[in-house]
């Protein structure tokens, strides 16, 4: 099934959703919630993991499953997401709910491209101890242009402890996914969810049987390149979160991907064969104090990334490693004064990507490097309640940004299929740089069920872009959208 018609299929749903009567409520964006959480990015880079088939590239790709690094991802596209992003406490108040409903977010991060986040969780009961689920997800951002569907199976045990049954179902999957999952709510020390998942558990089925070119993409097709899974392909995911209802809270997560081995190949030259051993880890978690109207907290999420690979490519031996390791640590604050809320977000972020070996042949850098990137993060607002169904806010969002002098490897860099081809001139500068800008916010609470907020961005640092050599003084717009199921 093409992907537009997959796009199709979910905005059908979505309005479906926003059309029914009686049993939907809306969950208002900077919601008065008291705590905060950041498991959106845990639970994002699991289907970056999960989806590999439209994460940004072809197979030969190697920076990494987060995909820090793309040609689309330009100088301010870090500024940009977190500008899209949902504050912490409205990510508190989502997953507190159990994920019913909708969410939706997008924004413009280059002159004709948008970012977009859209899901779509529905459950139905068969039993008091059984019920099944569908969530959809569709995703088109400068790292990713996925519309993944994941089917689940709850069997309660007890009253607090439960099992799910979880499985994929994306176009261009090479293969099929499925999670068993253990959760225990409501206990006094918190919920507790714990992941074990077989990734591709057939071993590529779908590159074995039917046209092997028609579960290709485009541009492996176009290369002939596949690949082969040589052991066992695991992901472990777990969560804990203390109840929401006490004064002291966390929500902590973690992801672990053990080693896994695959052999690429190209069909249509005898000599080539590269074998790829990656693993993967991820950190993420929140902690927080609420005292009256106020709650502070602080958050650190870190990723690292390692993939080996050696063998034989266009009669040239290939050995190299390509490491990526990204990590934000940070303080965030909110707090509520008569019709006033303040927010706050500041944090400090490091990116290193490291590249070495005697043949990077097969890489999208074909050459040794040691990319080191370290970014202040600034988000400061004011929200004001006009009135029960209309409120505005502002808020001040700048990154300054240091970069060091082996950015010079991007752009000399000679790519397959140029996929970095503009990464030096377009990504980021050697040296440093500062972005900043101003937001207005407008959230309408038009309707019960319907909650909608719009945003647009002034620039203050006087860029000029690739298209129109002026300076462009609106900087990015977009819109949220959240509708919860009772």
């Amino acid at each position: 099934m093409p992907i537009k018609n997959l796009k199709v299929i979910t905005g059908i749903l979505l309005l479906t959703f926003c059309l029914l009567n009686g049993s939907i409520q809306a969950q208002i964006l900077y919601q008065d919630t008291e705590h905060f959480s950041t498991f959106d990015w845990t639970q994002n880079l699991r289907f970056q993991i999960l989806d590999k088939s439209h994460a940004y590239g072809t197979i030969l790709y190697d920076r990494g499953f987060s995909r820090v690094l793309t040609p689309l991802t330009k100088h301010e596209y870090e500024l940009d997401m977190m500008g899209q992003e949902y504050f912490f406490g409205d990510q508190f108040a989502w997953h507190k709910n159990g994920q019913q409903g909708l969410r939706s977010r997008f924004s413009s991060y280059d002159k004709g491209r948008w970012a977009v986040f859209t899901e779509l969780h529905v459950d139905s009961e068969l039993s008091d101890k059984s019920a099944i689920g569908l969530s959809t997800h569709l995703q088109q951002h400068g790292r990713a242009e996925r519309a993944l569907f994941e089917f689940t199976y709850k069997r309660k045990l007890s009253e607090r402890q439960s099992l799910y049954f979880q499985h994929t179902v994306a176009e261009f999957k090479r293969d099929l996914d499925l999670t068993l999952s253990y959760r225990y709510q409501g206990g006094e020390m918190g919920d507790f969810r714990f992941d074990f998942t077989y990734q591709d558990y057939l071993n590529n089925v779908v590159n074995k049987v039917g046209n092997d070119a028609y579960f290709q993409t485009p541009e492996e097709a176009a290369m002939n390149f596949q690949e082969q899974i040589k052991s066992p392909n695991t992901l472990f995911l777990g969560r804990w979160n203390s109840p929401g209802d006490q004064r002291f809270h966390w929500d902590l997560s973690f992801i672990v991907q053990p080693p896994v081995k695959k052999n690429i190949f190209n069909n249509a030259e005898d000599e080539f064969s590269v074998d790829s051993r990656e693993w993967l880890y991820v950190l993420n978690g929140v902690v927080d104090v609420n005292v009256g109207p106020v709650t502070v907290g602080v958050f650190g999420y870190k990723t690292f990334n390692n993939e080996e690979r050696n063998g034989v490519a266009d009669q040239n031996r290939v050995d190299y490693t390509a490491k990526q390791n990204n990590y934000k640590v940070g303080l965030v604050a909110k707090g509520k004064a008569w019709k006033w809320t303040p927010l706050l977000r500041i944090s400090r972020e490091y990116y290193n990507d490291f590249q070495s070996g005697e043949n990077g042949g097969v890489s999208v850098v074909d050459q040794e490097f040691d990319l080191k990137e370290r970014r202040w993060m600034l988000d400061a607002g004011l929200m004001y309640k006009v009135s029960p169904k209309l409120s505005i806010a502002s808020r001040y969002q700048s990154q300054l940004r240091t970069t060091n002098e082996d950015l010079n490897a991007l752009q000399a860099s000679e790519e397959i299929h140029n996929l970095v081809r503009n990464w030096g001139q377009f990504y980021i500068n050697t040296g440093r740089r500062v972005d900043n800008r101003v937001t207005l916010h407008i959230n309408m609470h038009l309707h019960r069920k319907f909650k909608l907020q719009l945003f647009g961005a002034f620039d203050l640092d006087a860029d000029t872009n690739r298209y129109v050599d002026r300076i462009q003084r609106f900087d990015k717009g977009g819109a949220k959208m959240v509708v919860v199921l009772d």
